[in-house]
């Protein structure tokens, strides 16, 4: 399965989008993030923005306006950075803590920031920037649910 280590020796195990589902409760739908080469599913909910948003960008739809993932993606590519990786760090009161990993490259090298985001929002910007999405391995040990249709 694909998985990285981090620099500081933490497991990272590489999910795709399987699935937005309707959770059944007014505006909340379900993100299914899949392991790739696995079958651990995380499954968390979001709202009907965030959902719309990964789904229009998945489905190849073309707006005519930007949405607000379009303009983030553009803006951190207008300023010389890309987003390297988002990484589901932890679940922490319910909510799931994800990290957007970006780089920016200057004349005085390479710099590193990370951005605590919603992880609805992380992956939504990291599909448009073609970067990675990650579950740390003990997230993923811990909470993925077993294997099932979607």
């Amino acid at each position: 399965m694909p998985m990285t280590t981090d620099s500081e020796g933490q497991e990272n195990v590489l999910l795709r989008v399987a699935a937005i589902v309707d959770s059944g409760a007014t505006g909340t739908y379900n993100l299914v993030l899949q392991e790739v080469d696995g079958l651990r599913r995380l499954v968390m909910a979001i709202g009907l923005a965030e959902a719309q948003s990964i789904a229009v960008f998945m489905e190849g739809v073309h707006l005519p306006r930007p949405l607000s993932h379009d303009l983030m993606a553009r803006m951190v590519k207008t300023f010389g950075a890309e987003v390297c990786e988002v990484v589901i760090e932890d679940l922490c009161n319910g909510y799931f803590i994800a990290n957007i990993i970006c780089r920016q490259t200057t004349a005085d090298g390479q710099h590193y920031y990370s951005f605590d985001a919603r992880t609805s929002d992380a992956v939504a910007f990291a599909l448009r920037s073609g970067a990675p999405v990650y579950a740390r391995e003990r997230v993923l040990t811990r909470l993925a649910g077993p294997p099932q249709r979607v």
